[in-house]
């Protein structure tokens, strides 16, 4: 058995409280869960309970990790995990379960939030085929009938083609038209608006 034998505020983090056991420094916890458990001095911890401790240590800092991680931009749910996996390869399928059902809560990951987010980005910055927008999405572990719906309501292909035809005028024909065929666009509308434009030609 070991006993608590100090709990001390961080000196960096003063959301955190540093644990020691036995006079030893073992892990940190956030003053929340400190609370919530009511740890206090002289409590004593047998190895189960002190694993216990541990890992919800480990779990509280990568969720900030993954806090920090989704503050650059919406994440998907996919995304979000592989990262999980990335900070913490040997991090139990239930904490893991247990960052992204806290972060649903938070209203921090939602993936038709994301897919709305992505297609509207793509639609402003880098236009692109509704099937090269399926693929993208897909590729990010959203379902097939978040994908359809948020992928229909942006009304076919041609303002995407026009956008991008405009963008880059500067290109010669065989490579503008290898360029809208990465991009996903069917030969016909390809053909169509290439030979519209008559700096084509």
């Amino acid at each position: 058995m070991a006993i608590i034998t100090k709990i001390s505020v961080g000196v960096r983090r003063k959301d955190r409280a540093n644990i020691y056991l036995d006079g030893k420094f073992v892990l940190s916890l956030s003053l929340d869960e400190v609370v919530k458990r009511g740890l206090a001095k002289g409590e004593e911890f047998d190895e189960s309970s002190l694993g216990n401790l541990a890992s919800v240590s480990e779990e509280e800092k990568i969720f900030e990790k993954i806090v920090n991680f989704i503050s650059y931009r919406p994440r998907s749910i996919k995304e979000i995990t592989e990262r999980i996996k990335r900070y913490a390869p040997s991090l139990h399928e239930k904490s893991k379960d247990q960052i992204l059902e806290k972060l649903a809560k938070l209203q921090l990951v939602n993936d038709r939030e994301f897919a709305h987010w992505f297609v509207t980005s793509r639609a402003l910055h880098r236009p692109r085929s509704s099937r090269h927008l399926r693929s993208e999405l897909y590729a990010k572990g959203i379902s097939k009938d978040i994908i359809e719906e948020t992928v229909s309501k942006l009304g076919g292909d041609l303002e995407a083609i026009k956008k991008i035809i405009s963008k880059k005028a500067n290109l010669s024909r065989p490579k503008l038209i290898a360029h809208l065929a990465r991009l996903g666009f069917s030969w016909e509308l390809i053909k169509g608006e290439v030979d519209k434009d008559p700096d084509n030609e």
